[in-house]
């Protein structure tokens, strides 16, 4: 049963996934005639940047350390 629950929710979260991709598309192409939705595009990068940092967090946590030590003096 637990495991058909893991199954279930990793199906919805890429089926969540794939559609805020399929949406940030859209408003990509939809954005260059209509100004007000690059704005809501934005937030949508924003959220699915957020979604890889959850699925990836070691990754991002390797990534930041990398620039940091690239910045400091």
């Amino acid at each position: 049963m637990y495991v058909l629950h893991l199954y279930i929710s990793s199906t919805l979260f890429r089926f969540f996934k794939n559609l805020i991709t399929l949406f940030i598309s859209a408003l990509d192409i939809l954005s260059v005639s209509f100004r007000p939705l690059f704005a809501l595009c934005c937030q949508m990068r924003a959220l699915k940047l957020i979604i890889f940092a959850a699925e990836n967090p070691n990754r991002v946590y390797s990534n930041l350390t990398l620039t940091f030590n690239k910045t400091k003096v």
